[in-house]
């Protein structure tokens, strides 16, 4: 079964950024199956120094 992998960007960890995505902090990874069956993969959190 084909999939996509999605990154959705997010300020605050629990909603969609309005901004670029490249603004963002975290980060909520998804693969999207053909069926459109769906499964979350994992939050990513970009510590800046």
């Amino acid at each position: 079964m084909r999939k996509i992998r999605i990154c959705i960007g997010s300020n605050d960890g629990e909603t969609v950024a309005k901004s670029h995505m490249g603004d963002t902090r975290y980060f909520h990874i998804y693969d999207i199956f053909e069926n459109l069956d769906n499964r979350f993969i994992e939050n990513l959190t970009l510590y800046l120094k």
